[in-house]
């Protein structure tokens, strides 16, 4: 008996391959080209790296999609671990808050006299 080997593209959407992984509790997939030789494996590890980025990093994204909003200065943002502090953010508006948390490596959003965006009040 053997068990059936699970593979993916190399064209295979990122995404798609992390469903797959946790679906099917692998740890590596092989990537394979079209006619079916390996040309390489992913780890879950590669996947996660892929998602940590320097504060630093995430900082500079997040003040571009803050300046494609505001004619005016907006508000000063500090990243610490991934998670954005919008001072005297109050009046961002929660669209442009989504838009933040779509932000590659962003972990949380919160605006200083707010709570902390993306949970539910209880």
């Amino acid at each position: 008996m053997s068990t059936r080997v699970v593979a993916a593209r190399a064209d295979t959407d990122l995404a798609d391959l992390a469903r797959m992984m946790l679906s099917a509790h692998l740890t590596r997939v092989p990537i394979v080209d079209e006619e079916g030789h390996l040309i390489g494996l992913v780890s879950r590890h590669d996947l996660v790296r892929l998602m940590t980025r320097p504060d630093a990093d995430i900082a500079a994204d997040v003040r571009r999609v803050l300046g494609d909003w505001y004619t005016g200065p907006p508000p000063s943002v500090t990243v610490t671990d991934g998670e954005i502090l919008l001072a005297d953010g109050e009046a961002v508006p929660d669209l442009l808050v989504a838009l933040l948390r779509a932000v590659p490596g962003v972990i949380g959003v919160r605006r200083t006299g707010r709570a902390e965006l993306g949970t539910p009040a209880s």
